[in-house]
């Protein structure tokens, strides 16, 4: 098999790539040491996702597919540390609707894993990467 592009890593930043390509025709592999698992109860590891982070998310076509019920926003934060110091925030203050959002690392997963290319090569694969090859073509520089 040969590929345009190898993402190693399924992961946010490795799922997100391979989504962003989703409509082109570069033919894709992402390769994963574990199989995306389908979430089943509660995720307790999760992600504060960005307002642009969202965005993006959204750009995507994965905003849509998470469920609202399994998420949280961010509307205030109090930070503590040392000596008595302390930081406020307030998305009323700051005019925004939100600073943030809180999601299940697992149910983002299976969105992101939903807008991927259909193509089996394009959803993430057991595998461990041990050595990578590229053979030059008559287009390579």
């Amino acid at each position: 098999m040969s590929f345009d592009v190898l993402i190693v890593g399924g992961g946010l930043a490795g799922l997100s790539l391979v989504c962003a390509l989703r409509d082109t025709q570069l033919r894709i592999a992402l390769l994963e040491s574990r199989a995306p698992a389908a979430p089943s109860g509660w995720d307790s590891r999760v992600y504060a996702i960005s307002p642009a982070n969202a965005g993006f998310l959204d750009k995507l076509g994965v905003w849509k597919h998470l469920d609202g019920a399994r998420m949280t926003p961010v509307k205030a934060m109090q930070i503590f540390g040392d000596g008595g110091a302390r930081l406020d925030f307030s998305a009323y203050e700051t005019g925004v609707d939100e600073l943030a959002w809180v999601l299940e690392s697992a149910r983002r997963t299976a969105s992101m894993v939903t807008r991927a290319p259909p193509s089996t090569q394009n959803r993430p694969t057991p595998c461990e990467v041990v050595a990578v090859t590229r053979k030059p073509s008559a287009t390579s520089p």
